[in-house]
C-alpha cells in the first residue's frame, strides 16, 4: 500500500508511468516484491541477479538512469513502451545503514533533466526507505512472536478490566475471535462459506459467531 500510494503521487508529480519494488536479501539477489503500473505482473515474486551496472549502482548509492533497457533482462517486456523520450530510473533504498533494495520508476517524456530526475527521485527513495524497511521488519516476525508484542501491549491497557471484576482471558479472546473472522471475511469477500471453510470451522459455527461478535456482513 505504502509504495502504491508513493506511485500514485509520483504519477501525478513526476509524469512516472509506473514502478517496480525490488528488495535485497542477505545473499545480494533481487526479488520483485511490488509492480504498479507495468507489464511486469508475471514477475512478481520472482528473483535475479543484479547486473554490473545495478551492483555499482547500490555500492555508490546512486540513482542509475536507463535509457535503453534491452541490456536489462528484468525490463525487457518494457521495451515497446520506450518509443520518444522514456527513462528508467533504478533509485538505490537504504535503511540502517545497509542497501535494502531498489525502487525502479518509468518516465515517459518527463519534465525535468536527468540530473534533475535522479536528485528528486533520490529525496523520494530517503523518505521511503526507512518506512519500507519497518514494513518488512514486522512481516519477518513469526506470527507467534508478533502476537506475543501485541498482546504483551494489550495487557497493559486491559489491566483495567481485572480490577473491574471482568474476566480478561475472556475478553481477549473474543477480541482475537472477531479480528480473525473480520480478516476471514474480507479476504472472501464476505462469502461466508469460504470464509468458514478457511477458518477450519463450519458454516453455522460462523453465523453464530457473526451474531455473538454484532459483525455486519
Amino acid at each position: 500500500m505504502l509504495f502504491a500510494e508513493t506511485m500514485a503521487f509520483l504519477q501525478k508529480r513526476a509524469w512516472t508511468k509506473g514502478g517496480i519494488l525490488l528488495s535485497l536479501d542477505s545473499q545480494g539477489k533481487l526479488s520483485v516484491r511490488e509492480v504498479y503500473g507495468l507489464p511486469l505482473e508475471g514477475l512478481r515474486g520472482s528473483c535475479c541477479e543484479p547486473t554490473e551496472e545495478i551492483r555499482r549502482c547500490l555500492c555508490q548509492a546512486r540513482p542509475l538512469v536507463l535509457e535503453d533497457v534491452e541490456e536489462d533482462p528484468l525490463l525487457q517486456p518494457l521495451l515497446p513502451l520506450f518509443g520518444g523520450h522514456a527513462l528508467f530510473l533504478w533509485t538505490p533504498l537504504r535503511a540502517a545503514g545497509r542497501s535494502t533494495g531498489l525502487l525502479g520508476t518509468l518516465h515517459l517524456d518527463p519534465p525535468w533533466g536527468q540530473d534533475q530526475l535522479s536528485t528528486a527521485m533520490g529525496w523520494v527513495a530517503s523518505l521511503l526507505s526507512p518506512a519500507l524497511f519497518l514494513c518488512s521488519f514486522w512481516q519477518e516476525l513469526g506470527l507467534d512472536e508478533l502476537l506475543e508484542r501485541k498482546l504483551d501491549h494489550a495487557m497493559q491497557q486491559l489491566a483495567s478490566l481485572q480490577e473491574e471484576g471482568a474476566e480478561l482471558f475472556s475478553e481477549v479472546l473474543a477480541l482475537v475471535e472477531k479480528r480473525l473472522i473480520l480478516a476471514a471475511l474480507r479476504k472472501t469477500k464476505n462469502v461466508q462459506t469460504a470464509a468458514a471453510r478457511l477458518l477450519g470451522i463450519n458454516r453455522n459455527t460462523l453465523r453464530k459467531k457473526i451474531r455473538e461478535h454484532g459483525i455486519e456482513v
